[in-house]
């Protein structure tokens, strides 16, 4: 990481016809995720709001919240991998 790069959580909603749907997080870069990203939280049941810390063998499910790091000119990379971004939030500002 260099010194110039901003980063940035965003939170994306799986709508059910995303290829994300019913996907395995280790089956992401197969349709397009980028390697450089990460998935640092999900909940599975936006009504139950717990999280996890996800591992690769965890299932993106319709509703899924996914929250992902990634480099803040890196996004629009997946931006149509997923549905409704819910939120954003900078981490650090160089």
């Amino acid at each position: 990481v260099s010194g110039s790069d901003d980063f940035e959580v965003r939170s994306f909603q799986v709508d059910k016809d995303s290829p994300l749907c019913n996907l395995a997080l280790k089956e992401l870069v197969s349709i397009g995720f980028p390697r450089e990203y990460a998935v640092i939280a999900a909940m599975r049941d936006p009504e139950d709001k717990s999280h996890i810390m996800p591992t690769g063998d965890d299932i993106l499910i319709e509703n899924s919240i996914v929250y992902i790091v990634s480099r803040i000119t890196d996004f629009h990379k997946i931006d149509s991998l997923f549905g409704k971004r819910k939120s954003r939030f900078r981490l650090w500002r160089s």
